[in-house]
């Protein structure tokens, strides 16, 4: 209810119209507080920049997806999409070449530049520093990107030989599998072939024996029956025991099958745990390194941001003093008169 995008239920409810707004209100109040108790000047607000006076342009959004396929991965490349509905959207074009990270840095660039040019000392200032201190952060960002995009491609190239040689395997596991149902099939077809035309055999013989003269007179001369009965008797005796020779070549076929299935399954599942074998001492070695690199990599960017901090803190006073220095000169000059 609280997120609903009803205005109507929200209203009802006792809330804001817009659950968006609410979500930014909220956000802006608590975030605000922490940032109160942990004794940081600065703050937030939902508002925007025009709504705020602030003449600066807004940066984009850059997604998970996109920072960790730019940063681990490789530069993103803009595709032509179509869409559901049919619609194609040109984002090689849109995008003129260039990242959504390159754009967003474009525009921050673009801002700091603005800034160094204001008439404002302190604006002008803190743009100086600011330029200064993003190259030195994107100096190590590049370097730490290259870097993982490096382990990247060795783990997605190891991983690569170790599905190379498994699809080998159920290659071979496919082809031989299909070469013994062939086998199968071929005897299964054989011996369904043989018995049937034994039992169809054994039936002739049967109504044979029971169409000669002499049985026929029989079932005439045997007023009580018996002779009918027991040639039927015969007859169903053949049918069920023909029945059950059936059935036994279905088992025999169905366990050879599974028998034969089971050993061929066996042994391309322990030539499988033989390449897993093979490989996962490297991988793991590997996996390893990578994680030392990223801790090594996690710790170099915060030792930078203690740095940046530091720095700040240190540029702030200075400009403070600095600012203070501006200000008693022109209070010595005195008004002009």
């Amino acid at each position: 209810m609280r997120l609903s995008d009803s205005a109507r239920d929200r209203t009802k409810a006792g809330l804001e119209p817009k659950a968006v707004e609410w979500v930014r209100m909220s956000w802006e109040t608590h975030a605000n507080r922490a940032l109160e108790r942990v004794g940081r000047e600065a703050r937030i607000d939902r508002r925007s920049l025009e709504a705020q006076g602030i003449d600066r342009e807004a940066t984009i959004h850059i997604g998970p997806q996109a920072i960790h396929v730019d940063k681990r991965v490789h530069r993103p490349e803009s595709k032509f999409v179509e869409t559901g509905n049919g619609r194609s959207i040109d984002y090689p074009t849109i995008d003129a070449g260039r990242t959504r990270q390159e754009r967003h840095a474009e525009i921050v660039d673009f801002n700091i530049e603005k800034a160094a040019r204001s008439p404002d000392f302190r604006t002008r200032e803190t743009a100086k520093f600011q330029r200064d201190q993003m190259a030195k952060d994107r100096a190590l960002e590049n370097r730490l990107i290259t870097e993982a995009r490096r382990r990247t491609l060795e783990e997605r190239r190891y991983r690569a030989k170790i599905r190379a040689d498994l699809t080998h395997v159920r290659q071979l596991h496919q082809s031989e599998t299909r070469a013994m149902r062939n086998m199968l099939r071929e005897d299964w077809t054989a011996k369904r072939t043989a018995l049937t035309e034994q039992h169809k055999i054994e039936r002739s013989d049967l109504a044979k024996d029971q169409s000669r003269l002499g049985a026929r007179f029989m079932r005439i001369v045997d007023v009580t029956g018996r002779t009918r009965k027991r040639q039927e008797t015969d007859k169903k005796a053949l049918q069920a025991r023909q029945k059950v020779e059936r059935g036994k070549l279905v088992q025999e076929h169905q366990k050879n099958r599974s028998l034969h299935s089971g050993a061929v399954k066996s042994r391309y599942a322990d030539m499988k745990r033989e390449v897993a074998a093979q490989y996962r001492p490297g991988l793991l070695s590997m996996l390893d390194r990578h994680r030392d690199a990223d801790k090594d990599a996690d710790r170099l960017r915060q030792d930078r941001a203690t740095e940046r901090e530091q720095v700040e803190r240190r540029f702030e006073e200075k400009l403070k003093k600095v600012e203070r220095m501006r200000k008693q000169r022109q209070r010595d000059r005195g008004p002009l008169l």
